[in-house]
């Protein structure tokens, strides 16, 4: 697999944060797994249910939205 396609969140903060990291929400992430540091999601679904946690109580990105993304990997020799 050289590419895919995922979901991630875009805070579209005025100061220039970016993607969610893979730690906003809180969970432990396996170990296996610590090498993405974005929060990345199987189906617009998904990111959109996120997407809607983040928007109750206080929020820090209200102009936050979801965006389709290709991760492409590459190899470093």
């Amino acid at each position: 697999m050289k590419e895919f396609e995922a979901w991630v969140i875009d805070t579209k903060s005025d100061e220039g944060h970016g993607y969610l990291g893979r730690y906003y929400f809180g969970y432990k992430i396996p170990e296996h797994m610590e090498g993405c540091r974005i929060a990345m999601f199987e189906t617009r679904r998904s990111a959109r249910e996120y997407l809607y946690q983040m928007r109750v109580g206080y929020n820090p990105y209200p102009k936050a939205q979801v965006k389709h993304v290709l991760v492409s990997l590459k190899e470093i020799e």
